[in-house]
C-alpha cells in the first residue's frame, strides 16, 4: 500500500511476541511422545519443547513513541514541527493479539490476528487524556521478507540476529479531534476510513535468562492508502543479491545476504523517489550476536553512505564527489548518495526521500534501481531489469475440503501496473518439510510424512474461467491484477505416526511461479502462496468426551501448556463447568483475538462436532447398546 507517500507517521520502540514453541516440533503431536526440555540441537534428546513452551502467544508494541513524519515539504523529527511528533503508538483492545504460525510444517508466514492500533496525542495539561487519536484494527498479517540483518560472526544465526516485516492495513479507523494535529488532519482528508500500516521488528531476545526475554525492537509508519497498488509490499522492489548456496544449479537464495529488500515509490508531484531501507541496512551485531546477549534497545546501526544507481547497474560507479542527483557523464548511471544512520532508522522507519531533477526523471521511472555500498562499491540489492514484480494479496490460506478460496497477483512494472502479464503458477511437489523435529531425534524417521503430499489435492483455476488444475497459465488485466482461485480437497490422513496416532490435522501444500524470482527475497520453508488444507472429518450422530472431544481438547490442553493457567482443556469436569465460556470463545470469528483454538487450526466439522456436543449436554461416554433380556431356555 501507500505508506511512503505522504502524509505519514513514522513510530520507534519495543514490541513482545510470546509464542508457544511445543507446537514447533512435529514428534510433540504425538500424544504418546514424552516432552523434555533438552536443547533442540542435541541429538540425543527425545523430544524438545524449544525455547518458550509456555508461551501466551501474545503480540504487542510497548513504549512505542511517534519519531518522525511527512508531509508535502518533506520529512521532519522535530517536537516542534507538528503535535503528532511524540505522541504514544500502542496495541490496544478487550484482549491482546496473537502471533501464530500456520502450521509446524510451514513457520514462515508466522501471522499477527487481532491487532488493533491507536496513535495517540496526549492533551497539554493532563497527559493520561488523548488530546486527538486515531485507531484502527489490522487484518490478519503475515510477516514477509525474514533475513539475517545483524552482522558479525557471519556463523552465528538465529531470532536474535533476524528482521522481518508486517504490512497491511488498519480498518474501521476512528479518529478524535484530528484538527488538533495538521498532520493527522491531512492523512485523515486523504485517507479517512483505511491507513496503510507497515512495520519492521528485529533484535528479538529468545533466552529466557535475560531481562528482555520476548522482547525486540520496533520501527513502523502508517500512511495514505491510495488505489492500484500492491496490497503487502510497494509497488517497486529491490531484492538482495544473496550469497547463494554453493554447489547447487540453479543456485538458491539464501537468508544470508548483504542487505534485504528495499522498496520504491515515485511521487510525481513533488518529484521525489522515495525509497524504503528500513529492512534493507544490516545492523551491527557481534561475534556473540546468536548469543542471549541482546540490547535492550537493539543492534546498533552505525552510520554509513549507500548509493543509488539508476538503470547502468553493472557499470563501474566512481566513489569520487558523489552528490544527490549530480551525473558524472554521458556513459555513466545517475548516481545519488544515501546517507543512513540509527536515527534514519528510528525516526523515519529508514525511509529516505531522494530529490530528482527534471532531466533524470525519466531514467529513474523507467529504468531498475541498484543499491550500491559506498565502502566497497558492491551492488547489494536490485530492481529486476525490466522492473517486474508479482505480489500476492494474501500468502496463507486455512481451508477445509470442498472450499475455495482467491488469491489476487498484482503484477507491476517500475511501478506501474502491468496489463497483459502472463503468470505462471504451480502446486509444488511433495517434499521434506523444513522442521527440525523428526531430524533431532535419535530415530529420524519416526515423522515420516512429506509436506505436499498426497498429490492432487490441491486445485488452481482461473478467476476469469476455465478448468481446474495443479498448473494453470493467468493474464493481468489493465489494472495489473488476476484471479486465482484456490480448490481444497481432502488430503485424508495425510500425517500419520509410526504409532498409529494422528499428527497435526490435515497437510501443507505450497504454490509458486518463475514471477517469485523478481523481487522475492528468499522462500526458506514457505512459498508466495501457502496452504493448511484440513483432512476431511464425519460428525458423529451423538459424540462424547472418552470418544472424539477429549482426545481433541487433551490435545490442546497439552500443545498449549499456558492455557492451564485458565482453563484446562484436557479436564471433563472443567470444560462442562466451562461450557458457556468455551462455547463462546470456540465460536468467535478467527479474526478475533480471544478466538479459540488460539492457533487457529481447527477445522469447521471438528468445530460443528464440539458444537453438537455441548448441544447434546455434554455425554461423557458412549450409551451401552441395549441388551436382549430374554430368558433362555
Amino acid at each position: 500500500m501507500s505508506y511512503l507517500n505522504v502524509p505519514r507517521i513514522h513510530f520507534a520502540g519495543r514490541f513482545q511476541a510470546d509464542p508457544s514453541t511445543i507446537n514447533n516440533n512435529d514428534n510433540n503431536w504425538d500424544p504418546n511422545a514424552v516432552f523434555t526440555n533438552d536443547p533442540p540441537d542435541n541429538p540425543a534428546t527425545n523430544d524438545s519443547v524449544y525455547w518458550n513452551p509456555n508461551g501466551t502467544h501474545n503480540f504487542k508494541f510497548v513504549s512505542c513513541t511517534v519519531r518522525g513524519a511527512a508531509n508535502d515539504q518533506g520529512p521532519f523529527s522535530a517536537r516542534g514541527a507538528d503535535p503528532v511528533i511524540g505522541a504514544a503508538v500502542m496495541t490496544n483492545g478487550e484482549y491482546p493479539a496473537k502471533i501464530v504460525d500456520l502450521d509446524p510444517d510451514n513457520q514462515m508466514v508466522s501471522q499477527i490476528w487481532g491487532l488493533q492500533v491507536s496513535l495517540r496525542i496526549p492533551a497539554p495539561n493532563n497527559p493520561t487524556t488523548p488530546l486527538a487519536s486515531v485507531t484502527g484494527t489490522m487484518p490478519p498479517t503475515a510477516f514477509a521478507d525474514l533475513w539475517n540483518r545483524a552482522v558479525g560472526d557471519p556463523t552465528n544465526t538465529g531470532m536474535a540476529t533476524m528482521c522481518a516485516t508486517y504490512q497491511s492495513v488498519l480498518e474501521k479507523v476512528q479518529w478524535v479531534n484530528a484538527t488538533a494535529s495538521p498532520l493527522l488532519a491531512a492523512l485523515q482528508a486523504v485517507s479517512p476510513s483505511t491507513l496503510s500500516f507497515r512495520f519492521h521488528v528485529d533484535s528479538f531476545q529468545a533466552d529466557a535468562n535475560q531481562p528482555n526475554f520476548t522482547f525486540g525492537r520496533v520501527v513502523g509508519t502508517l500512511g495514505p492508502v491510495l488505489a492500484g497498488e500492491p496490497p503487502r509490499s510497494t509497488p517497486r522492489r529491490l531484492a538482495p543479491l544473496n550469497f547463494y548456496v554453493s554447489g547447487t544449479l540453479p543456485r538458491k537464495p539464501s537468508i544470508f545476504s548483504k542487505c534485504g529488500p528495499a522498496g520504491a515509490t515515485w511521487d510525481a508531484n513533488r518529484r521525489r523517489l522515495i525509497l524504503d531501507l528500513g529492512n534493507c541496512v544490516p545492523t551491527q551485531g557481534s561475534v556473540e550476536s546468536n548469543d542471549p546477549v541482546v540490547p535492550e534497545d537493539g543492534w546498533p546501526i552505525p552510520a554509513s553512505t549507500w548509493q543509488l544507481s539508476v538503470g547502468g547497474s553493472n557499470r563501474t560507479i566512481s566513489p569520487v564527489s558523489l552528490k544527490s542527483g549530480a551525473r558524472r557523464g554521458v556513459t555513466d548511471a545517475p548516481t545519488y548518495a544515501i546517507p543512513f544512520s540509527l536515527d534514519t532508522y528510528l525516526d523515519f522507519a529508514g525511509i529516505v526521500e531522494i530529490p530528482i531533477p527534471l532531466p533524470q526523471v525519466q531514467e529513474v521511472v523507467t529504468q531498475p534501481l541498484t543499491i550500491v555500498d559506498a565502502t566497497n562499491l558492491q551492488n547489494v540489492a536490485q530492481e529486476d531489469a525490466q522492473g517486474r514484480y508479482v505480489e500476492v494479496s494474501l500468502p496463507y490460506f486455512r481451508l477445509n475440503p470442498g472450499d475455495t478460496a482467491r488469491v489476487i497477483l498484482w503484477a507491476t512494472q517500475f511501478g506501474r501496473p502491468w496489463s497483459g502479464a502472463q503468470l505462471d503458477l504451480a502446486v509444488q511437489p511433495p517434499a521434506v518439510v523444513n522442521n527440525p523435529g523428526p531430524q533431532k531425534t535419535p530415530n529420524p524417521d519416526y515423522a515420516t510424512w512429506l509436506g505436499g503430499a498426497p498429490t492432487g489435492v490441491v486445485g488452481l483455476a482461473s478467476a476469469a474461467g476455465g478448468a481446474s488444475s495443479t498448473a494453470i497459465t493467468v493474464v493481468t488485466g489493465a489494472d495489473g491484477t488476476a484471479g486465482v482461485d484456490l480448490i481444497a480437497g481432502d488430503p485424508g490422513a495425510a500425517r500419520m505416526y509410526s504409532d498409529g496416532q494422528a499428527g497435526p490435522d490435515g497437510q501443507v501444500y505450497f504454490v509458486s511461479g518463475p514471477w517469485q524470482s523478481w523481487g522475492q527475497i528468499f522462500l526458506f520453508s514457505g512459498a508466495p502462496i501457502n496452504l493448511l488444507v484440513f483432512s476431511g472429518y464425519t460428525v458423529p450422530q451423538s459424540p462424547t468426551w472418552d470418544l472424539d472431544v477429549g482426545p481433541l481438547l487433551g490435545k490442546y490442553a497439552r500443545m498449549y501448556p499456558y492455557m492451564k493457567s485458565i482453563i484446562d482443556l484436557g479436564d471433563f469436569e472443567t470444560v462442562v463447568a466451562n461450557q458457556q465460556a468455551l462455547g463462546y470463545a470456540l465460536n468467535l470469528p478467527p479474526a478475533d483475538p480471544h478466538h479459540m483454538p488460539i492457533v487457529r487450526d481447527l477445522s469447521r466439522n471438528k468445530l460443528a462436532m464440539i458444537n453438537l456436543w455441548f448441544k447434546n449436554g455434554m455425554p461423557k461416554c458412549p450409551t451401552p447398546p441395549s441388551r436382549n433380556t430374554a430368558t433362555i431356555v
